[in-house]
């Protein structure tokens, strides 16, 4: 049966899976050989819904479903279940900051093998352990200082 096409048309959560079509019923009864109908929401901008609604159920009969959006309303409202999300959201929390520290330890890991070459001159330099470990804690302060300060700006 041909349509022509003018828009788009939202649907409610609660309509049937196959209503995406808005056509004159008469054109559809010719049609289709069929004058059946079969659900309806009611909109009429908030005033005097359930009579409408009430009114269009005694036209039509018990063929259709009438249903009116503050009733359609209600029911979706009381069938939401409310969930409290706080330990999630400590989960999340927690997982992300061992993750940051696990790549933090990564990257200065691998820091420190991409810097044995470094070290050893410096050894030989006459670098102490203690100046080479000083390297070592700037580098990674450095380092935590740039991610914190970085991580923020980047996260917007």
């Amino acid at each position: 049966m041909p349509f022509h096409y003018v828009g788009v048309a939202k649907e409610f959560p609660t309509a049937p899976k196959d209503s995406f079509f808005v056509a004159n019923a008469s054109y559809v009864a010719k049609a289709t050989g069929s004058d059946a109908v079969g659900a309806f929401l009611v909109d009429t901008g908030g005033t005097h819904q359930k009579q409408v609604a009430a009114r269009l159920r005694h036209r039509l009969g018990t063929g259709a479903t009438v249903t009116d959006l503050t009733q359609t309303r209600g029911t979706v409202g009381t069938s939401l279940t409310s969930v409290d999300l706080a330990g999630l959201t400590r989960i999340e929390l927690a997982f992300a900051v061992l993750l940051a520290a696990g790549a933090g330890g990564l990257v200065l890991a691998l820091g420190l093998a991409e810097r044995r070459r470094t070290f050893a001159i410096a050894t030989v330099l006459g670098a102490g352990r203690r100046q080479l470990r000083g390297m070592v804690l700037t580098e990674a302060i450095l380092l935590t200082v740039g991610g914190l300060a970085g991580g923020p700006r980047v996260a917007r």
